[in-house]
């Protein structure tokens, strides 16, 4: 039996040595890494913005009785209610320009914040919409325009006169 013995441990020392004799096997690369380029254009071109056409209510004649002329953004129809407007008014035009294809916000103002006025009287002009859509965006040559609407509050018994005021309009790249 010791003889038994023996003759594996020589069996398995054999096999031990024979495998460290014999040259190493390679194992296949389990990963590889290179580096790529970065590049970038950065245009600063300003987003600019200029009125071509005035926001005009027309002549409006009010019924002794509170009423609105709204100026639609889209055709620039004046359509008065518990008013008559005696002659047309017309929406204000805005052309953009900026960046080729690039997306831009309108910020118009909030109501309460504009009037006109005729020195001594004046009126509110509220609602002010544009007809850009909901996502404005300059074409392939940077260009784009808008028109502007909104709605004036005519009191019963509002007095003659001219009334002008001003109102603001902001574009910005988004």
């Amino acid at each position: 039996m010791f003889v038994k013995q023996l003759s594996k441990i020589w069996i398995f020392a054999a096999v031990a040595f024979a495998a460290l004799a014999l040259p190493s096997v390679s194992l296949a690369q389990a990963s590889a890494s290179d580096s790529g380029d970065v590049t970038v254009e950065v245009q600063n071109q300003a987003i600019t913005l200029s009125a071509d056409t005035t926001l005009s209510f027309g002549t409006v004649l009010p019924f002794g009785r509170n009423g609105t002329v709204t100026v639609n953004p889209f055709t620039g129809v004046a359509t008065g209610s518990n008013t008559h407007v005696g002659s047309p008014g017309n929406n204000a035009s805005w052309s953009v320009t900026g960046v080729p294809g690039a997306f831009y916000s309108i910020t118009l103002p909030s109501d309460g914040a504009v009037s006109v006025s005729n020195g001594t009287e004046t009126m509110p002009v509220n609602d002010f919409t544009h007809s850009a859509g909901g996502s404005p965006r300059l074409d392939a040559t940077g260009l784009d325009s808008f028109g502007v609407g909104a709605r004036l509050y005519v009191d019963a018994n509002q007095a003659t006169g001219t009334y002008t005021g001003t109102y603001n309009v902001t574009v910005a790249y988004n």
